[in-house]
């Protein structure tokens, strides 16, 4: 479950940051936490799975 939970985390601070354009129009935003949630996700579904089955 700290695993999902971590996931969920990742995606309200993505969230929470938010994204924007700079002066020069870059975009600005932490981008990387999406897929890092979403692997935690999958990491905290397996373990789920691998201890009901063993």
């Amino acid at each position: 479950m700290a695993l999902i939970f971590i996931g969920v985390c990742c995606h309200l601070g993505y969230l929470i940051v938010g994204s924007g354009i700079d002066t020069d129009g870059f975009l600005i935003e932490p981008f990387a936490l999406i897929p890092i949630g979403y692997l935690f996700y999958l990491l905290g579904f397996i373990r789920i799975i691998y201890l009901k089955l063993f």
